[in-house]
């Protein structure tokens, strides 16, 4: 064991990062990266925007040439690539989709062997004998509430959900993990701070590494719908593709927790969250 130690120090000795980076400094200063052997788990309300993280991030671990697998339960293989490619090459999903801009399958084909995507891998042990497979760097789960457990109803699935995750990220240290869960729909910022947790069970908190939870910045919104409301025609649409999110890191094991800061999408740019400056936070507050 303390050879184990010592050969880890030595390994990260001179690193900026130990892990993959996530897409941004924020993220990465705060976390350390997406470091294997950890559990990183991302919570919001549902249409929050927690799946327009998981593209950007893919795109960033296949720039820094980390093997990925996505178990997408949510979107079908062509809804996936479709939105991932809007990141990769920063226009509207829309566009691929209607054929407008021509999707980068060569850039698909290139990564074919470091992105993995699957959208059938339901039952748990099935996507963890599917993990052991393919021997991914990082495995990516949207999201929690469509997996299966066999002999589980939903009563009991997420907190056995969090105890196997935990149990196999011991035994698979070469792994790291993300996964998405939905709040509840009532779930307001003021809720999310309260209560830090995840829909259906508290271990899905208590048996991670890094927690993120997201919601709405509400003064964003507020001035939006001003806009909509009192300015003259034309004024709304260029915030009419935009979207502002609070990330919140409500648990770290790795750093300091409850540290935030607010990020945008302006989709007619693709999926790609931007920080957004401080200068224009406080704007949104004033007006």
């Amino acid at each position: 064991n303390i050879d184990l130690l010592t050969s880890y120090i030595k390994d990260n000795n001179g690193k900026e990062l130990i892990g993959w980076s996530w897409w941004n400094s924020w993220l990465d200063r705060y976390t350390g990266g997406i470091r294997k052997s950890k559990t990183y788990r991302v919570g919001s309300p549902s249409g929050v925007g927690k799946s327009n993280l998981v593209y950007q991030t893919i795109g960033s671990l296949l720039k820094q040439g980390a093997k990925v697998m996505f178990v997408s339960l949510e979107n079908t293989i062509e809804t996936t690539y479709i939105k991932f490619l809007s990141s990769m090459q920063e226009v509207n999903p829309n566009e691929i989709e209607s054929w407008r801009v021509a999707p980068d399958v060569d850039m698909l084909r290139r990564y074919n062997e470091q992105f993995i995507l699957t959208d059938q891998l339901f039952e748990l042990a099935d996507i963890k004998r599917e993990v052991i497979k393919n021997k991914p760097d990082v495995v990516i789960l949207d999201y929690i509430g469509l997996v299966d457990i066999k002999g589980k109803d939903e009563k009991t699935m997420y907190s056995d959900y969090a105890d196997q995750i935990k149990k196999f990220m011991q035994n698979n240290k070469d792994i790291a993990w993300i996964d998405l869960s939905n709040l509840n729909k009532d779930d307001d910022e003021e809720r999310i701070r309260a209560h830090k947790g995840f829909n259906g069970s508290a271990k899905l908190r208590n048996n991670s590494d890094v927690n993120i939870h997201m919601f709405y910045y509400k003064p964003f919104y507020e001035y939006k719908q001003t806009i909509k409301e009192t300015w003259k025609e034309g004024a709304y649409e260029k915030f009419e593709n935009t979207q502002v999110i609070t990330f919140l890191i409500s648990k770290n094991r790795m750093g300091a927790d409850w540290v935030e800061d607010t990020f945008g999408i302006n989709f007619t740019k693709g999926i790609n969250y931007k920080q957004i400056p401080k200068d224009k936070q406080e704007l949104w507050k004033t007006l």
